[in-house]
C-alpha cells in the first residue's frame, strides 16, 4: 500500500504527526491531491514558526508561504533566542499580516524592534476574522491597547511577560470575551477601566502589584464568569476580598 491508496481522511490525520517543515517538504508539490490537502489542513492548523533553523525558515517563507497566505488560519512568528531575527527575514520576503486575511490566532512572541511591532498592530485591521491575540514579551507600548480594543471580531486577547502595564484605553470593545494579563497592573483605575472598557468580559486572567489597593466590589455587576487574580498583598486585603 502507498500514500496514493489512502483516503483523504487518514491522510489528514496522518499529518499531524508532522511539524510545519516535515509536512511541507514531504507532500508539498507532489501533486495537485496533495497540495490540496495540506491547503485544507493548513485551514484548521496552525503554521508554527518558532523554534525553527533559520535555512528552515528561509525555505518556509520563500517556497510555500507565499502560495497559501490565503489559507492559514494560524500564524505564531517569534524573535526569541533560538529564531533571532525571524521577523525581518519574514518581511523580507515580501509577506505581510494582511495577506493572510482568514488568520483567526496570531502570536507576537519577543519582538524587539519597536518599528516591527507598530508595523504588525496597524495591520490588524486587515484581519476581519481575527478573534485570538497573543503578545508574549514583546515591546509593548500603551497605545496598542487602542488599537487592540479596535478590532471588532477579537474575542480573546493575551498579554504576557511585561515587566508592569497601566491600561490607558478609552474606547470599548464589544467583542473581548477572554483576557489574560500576565503582567503587573499598577493602579487601581487600571483594573477598573479594563472593566469598564470590556462590557462583555467573561474570563479574566491577571496579575496585580503587591501595592495596588483596590475594592474587590470593582467586579460586582460585570459580566465576569470565571475570575483568577494572583495578587501578592497583606492579609488584610484577603480577608476583606474572602
Amino acid at each position: 500500500m502507498n500514500l496514493e491508496s489512502l483516503a483523504n481522511e487518514l491522510l489528514l490525520d496522518l499529518f499531524d504527526y508532522f511539524n510545519s517543515i516535515e509536512l511541507f517538504r514531504s507532500f508539498s508539490e507532489l501533486n495537485i491531491r496533495f497540495n490540496n490537502l495540506l491547503f485544507q489542513h493548513y485551514r484548521s492548523h496552525h503554521i508554527d514558526l518558532r523554534s525553527i533553523t533559520k535555512q528552515d525558515f528561509d525555505e518556509i517563507c520563500r517556497k510555500y508561504l507565499p502560495e497559501m497566505t490565503d489559507r492559514v488560519i494560524s500564524l505564531h512568528l517569534s524573535d526569541d533566542d533560538e529564531t533571532p531575527y525571524q521577523l525581518t527575514s519574514f518581511l523580507s520576503y515580501n509577506l505581510k499580516i494582511p495577506d493572510f486575511h482568514r488568520l483567526k490566532r496570531l502570536s507576537l512572541i519577543h519582538i524587539r524592534s519597536m518599528n516591527i511591532m507598530n508595523d504588525l498592530l496597524r495591520q490588524l485591521k486587515f484581519l476581519p476574522d481575527l478573534k485570538h491575540l497573543e503578545i508574549i514579551d514583546c515591546n509593548f507600548r500603551l497605545s496598542y491597547f487602542h488599537i487592540i480594543w479596535c478590532q471588532r471580531q477579537l474575542t480573546h486577547f493575551k498579554l504576557e511577560k511585561l515587566a508592569s502595564i497601566d491600561f490607558t484605553v478609552n474606547n470599548i470593545s464589544s467583542s473581548i470575551q477572554n483576557l489574560i494579563l500576565h503582567s503587573n497592573l499598577t493602579q487601581f483605575h487600571s483594573l477598573d477601566r479594563l472593566l469598564t472598557s470590556t462590557p462583555h468580559l467573561r474570563h479574566l486572567s491577571v496579575v496585580l502589584t503587591f501595592n495596588m489597593n483596590f475594592s474587590p466590589f470593582s467586579f460586582i455587576g460585570s459580566s465576569l464568569k470565571s475570575l483568577h487574580l494572583v495578587y501578592s498583598s497583606s492579609f488584610d486585603f484577603l480577608d476583606e476580598l474572602l
